[in-house]
């Protein structure tokens, strides 16, 4: 009570006086908040600093001076920090108050990465640049701060740019690219704990750094629960960082558990094709061959088929004398490929629930009967990937080549689609030129390529004028597999002696490639062909009609079709920017990836973006680049007829090459100015280019001011005795005998060779006459 009652005397002013006591400290706090204020880069910073300037001058000159001077470098620093920032970004171009919505490609896009009926291709195209756009500026934004531009502490810039990815992360909650990076920067941030920073002397990340990355993308699978590549992040920091941590520290954690542990949750939450591929991968590397095998047979189990993968026998199709086909279908019935039976009830085995968690640290799961270590809770559909990813196991790390050719084939015989899928046949192709099984290459390639021709043939049937573009892509897709047929039937018929296979192959191969419907057989050209007779059709469609596509394609374009022969064969060597820009040139953006259902939809919706991005980017520059070599594009004048004088050229190159600081001074004019600024022409040899400002717009106001007259005034001409006589004997005189200007005429005063060339050139015309 005694110490509130000496701060109320002290705080309550004395009778008929002033408490300085008071007065000082307000003083003392105000003065604190104008330097803190006139540090921060804000709107309105000059004008607080000229009120701090004046609050400091009421008080002291001498002090006043001082803090000014100690204070006069920050504000600088602020306000040029304010400049800049807003030149990187502003509120109104991030859309501060945007809600947190799903992917644009959701609702464009269906579960299978088809475009869905009705969608306005132009609309889907400009939502996805504009949502890139936007992603683009949310990360510069971040990045901008990362650099540290108001030279912050490192707690304190540390608390800032999580501030700024919390904000990112609520403006793109489902877009999973905002919480990888928002994780990456808090695993390798540096000025997390103060001085010392947040990477260990060892070069690795602290602990606390692994806490907060692992917690970032556990939350962010909680708000994108079908991220296999969140997941997945997840999993190699904890195998790298806590493992090694629990190691260190003589802990029981056997290596890998917590990482093998996520991808099971991510399996039973979430499971598609990726994530069991991830998880055996892992189980590989840490439990055995067993345990891996039966990630596979759980996949199997679990993962739903696509409509139109039914089951179809491949007997004596495909398998010729397969020394290895008794087993596969023995070993078809339990789903574990290569996997030893010993009995029966073995043919349900599967990973137990708790064969990966921490109480059993050390054991190798146990594998009982009929029990699943997952919920049925999936969402996705096996694909091509799980085949082809569990057979380079058993080939590359298992060291089991002919176990990986069963499980190729075990996958043509569950899955009709695969059969149709190059990249699938590709990857057994290399395996059989591995085992040197020629009979089997050959019988997988025939049924391959019959499948393609065959759906090839059925989309054609279907498809609409505007779908071409998707069926040259796809064509395209398929080019890898029909020159590995080629290339490889030439080589066995260089040792047959044989070359009617060779031919028959080319043949379908060019018709599945080009097709009537592409090739011009009527020039070769492009676009060249013309319509004749009375139905009016092509010269290309008549010949086809009369001597058959065949024929037609090699009277025209057989040399072409020789070449391309003995490219594919090795022989030339393989022309990859040709073969680049064929490709290219059937592409349009968004047909060069589709979505395979390989991930979840939130990681297919990112790899749409990206390579989006990707397309977006090398069309502009391919446009920029076909731009550049147009006539008069590219520094040289345009033909008219007559050739350009210096100054036309020097006007021209200034166009096509505009001055920085012509710009400049453009920018820094009036706005009702700039429109007639562009206007004016701009030469090279002017430093600034055009006239300043200021006396553009002194002449305005002497036209706006002076009447103009009626009728233009004519020229005085001069009379031939001035001409010839002693006035311009006095200018040469003047310019010791050297003067010479081009940009003289003929009824001014003065001479020079330019002079007399015009007056040459005017005598010669009027004899022509």
């Amino acid at each position: 009570q005694q110490q509130q009652q000496q701060q109320q005397n002290v705080d309550m002013p004395e009778m008929g006086g002033i408490n300085h006591a008071l007065l000082s400290r307000q003083k003392e706090l105000l003065r604190s908040i104008y330097q803190r204020i006139v540090t921060l880069p804000m709107l309105g910073l000059d004008g607080l600093w000229k009120e701090y300037e004046v609050f400091e001058r009421a008080q002291s000159e001498q002090l006043a001076a001082a803090l000014i001077e100690e204070y006069l470098p920050k504000y600088q620093h602020a306000r040029s920090v304010y400049l800049e920032r807003n030149r990187v970004y502003s509120t109104h171009e991030l859309r501060m108050g945007r809600l947190a919505t799903l992917p644009v490609d959701y609702d464009f896009v269906d579960l299978d990465g088809n475009i869905k009926k009705g969608v306005d291709e132009e609309e889907y195209a400009e939502k996805m640049r504009d949502e890139i756009g936007l992603l683009t500026k949310w990360k510069r934004r971040c990045a901008y701060e990362r650099t540290n531009p108001e030279r912050l502490t490192g707690s304190d810039l540390t608390g800032r740019i999580r501030q700024y990815y919390k904000d990112a992360a609520c403006c793109f909650l489902r877009h999973i690219e905002i919480w990888h990076e928002w994780s990456s920067w808090e695993l390798l941030n540096t000025g997390g704990s103060g001085d010392t920073g947040g990477v260990a002397a060892s070069g690795a990340p602290k602990k606390r750094n692994v806490d907060l990355a692992v917690g970032v993308l556990q939350l962010g699978q909680k708000h994108v629960p079908d991220s296999a590549f969140l997941a997945y992040s997840n999993a190699k920091i904890l195998e790298e960082y806590h493992d090694s941590e629990s190691n260190r520290a003589g802990g029981v954690v056997a290596p890998g558990n917590k990482a093998i542990k996520v991808m099971m949750d991510y399996c039973a939450r979430a499971g598609n094709t990726l994530g069991y591929i991830l998880l055996q991968s892992l189980v590989r590397k840490y439990q055995g061959v067993n345990e891996a095998r039966a990630v596979f047979s759980e996949a199997r189990r679990n993962l739903s088929k696509r409509s139109g993968d039914g089951i179809e026998t491949i007997d004596g199709i495909g398998m010729g004398n397969h020394k290895q086909k008794q087993n596969v279908e023995s070993q078809d019935s339990d789903g574990v490929i290569g996997q030893s039976v010993q009995n029966e009830s073995a043919s349900k085995m599967v990973m137990n629930r708790s064969a990966f968690t921490e109480s059993n640290v050390g054991k190798v799961p146990k594998i009982i009967e009929n029990e699943s270590s997952f919920t049925n809770n999936h969402n996705g559909r096996i694909t091509w990937h799980l085949y082809a990813s569990h057979a380079t196991i058993e080939h590359r790390v298992n060291n089991s080549p002919n176990v990986a050719a069963r499980v190729y084939e075990l996958g043509l015989k569950k899955h009709r689609s695969f059969l149709s899928t190059p990249q699938y046949i590709l990857q057994y192709s290399n395996l059989l030129l591995e085992l040197n099984d020629e009979e089997n290459l050959r019988a997988l390639l025939t049924r391959a390529i019959s499948a393609c021709e065959e759906e090839n043939e059925n989309e054609f049937d279907d498809a609409a004028p505007s779908e071409s573009k998707k069926l040259a892509a796809r064509r395209e897709l398929q080019r890898p597999l029909w020159d590995t047929m080629l290339r490889f039937e030439t080589i066995l018929a260089a040792r047959t002696s044989d070359f009617t296979q060779v031919q028959a192959i080319e043949a379908r191969r060019h018709k599945a490639l080009y097709g009537p419907n592409v090739e011009n057989v009527a020039g070769g050209g492009i676009n060249d062909d013309i319509h004749i007779g009375a139905q009016k059709t092509s010269i290309s469609e008549t010949l086809i009609r009369s001597d058959g596509y065949e024929t037609s394609s090699r009277i025209v374009n057989g040399l072409s079709r020789l070449v391309d022969s003995l490219e594919i064969a090795g022989i030339l060597g393989q022309d990859s920017f040709s073969s680049t820009l064929v490709a290219f040139s059937s592409f349009n953006p968004g047909s060069i990836w589709k979505d395979d259902g390989c991930s979840g939809q939130s990681d297919a919706s990112y790899r749409r973006r990206k390579l989006y991005e990707q397309e977006m980017t090398s069309f502009e520059k391919v446009s920029m680049k076909s731009t550049s070599i147009i006539p008069g594009i590219a520094g040289t004048a345009v033909s008219t007829g007559r050739l350009s004088s210096a100054k036309e050229r020097l006007a021209q190159s200034a166009a096509l090459n505009p001055n920085t600081s012509v710009m400049a001074a453009v920018q820094g004019s009036p706005e009702w100015l700039r429109g007639m600024l562009m206007l004016l022409p701009a030469t090279i040899r002017n430093y600034r280019g055009k006239a300043p400002p200021h006396m553009i717009e002194m002449a305005l106001a002497a036209l706006r001011d002076n009447d103009l007259p009626a009728s233009r005034p004519m020229d005085t001409p001069a009379s031939t005795e001035m001409r010839n006589g002693g006035a311009i004997k006095r200018i040469r005189s003047n310019t010791n005998g050297d003067y010479s200007s081009d940009e003289d005429d003929m009824s001014n005063l003065t001479g020079g060779y330019g002079s007399q060339f015009r007056a040459r050139q005017k005598a010669r015309l009027a004899k022509t006459i």
